[in-house]
């Protein structure tokens, strides 16, 4: 199965890229891509897949910038395709935390992240959250 998985990593950071490199080394994927770039960039994106995962990085984005993302992932996914993603929802002592760093979130709960990706034409829509209402899950099929 992993020898017809083509993986394309796409980050801001190579210090993050350098870390998936090596982490995929062993892996027989069919093929290894790490891009440096920016996933609000359409233009880093392959020119379809069937299968684009983003988690953490929504956090950090304002609602257009979300949005960006998900027009750049829905675009590129083939008909069928099927994109996971995830959103945090507030909680205190996460907050506490994070500020400790200064990491300015974005919290959604489902219903915030529900309206951002229903401006899109999704085939289906599945959103789950966690039992402790902490993390809404996603899978969107193209």
């Amino acid at each position: 199965m992993l020898a017809e998985i083509e993986y394309i990593g796409i980050d801001l950071d190579p210090e993050v890229l350098a870390l998936a490199e090596r982490h995929l080394a062993g892996c027989e994927l069919a093929a290894r891509r790490f891009v440096l770039g920016d996933a609000l960039d359409e233009s880093v994106y392959p020119d379809q897949c069937d299968c684009a995962i983003s988690t953490g990085l929504g956090e950090f984005l304002s609602d257009s910038e979300l949005l960006t993302l998900y027009k750049n992932v829905h675009s590129k996914l083939a008909f069928g395709g099927i994109f996971y993603t995830s959103a945090t929802n507030f909680e205190p002592r996460s907050e506490a935390m994070l500020d400790a760093f200064e990491l300015r979130t974005h919290y959604r709960d489902s219903m915030q992240l529900g309206a951002l990706l229903e401006t899109l034409p999704w085939r289906s829509l599945q959103l789950t959250v966690d039992p402790t209402g902490l993390q809404t899950f996603v899978v969107a099929e193209k």
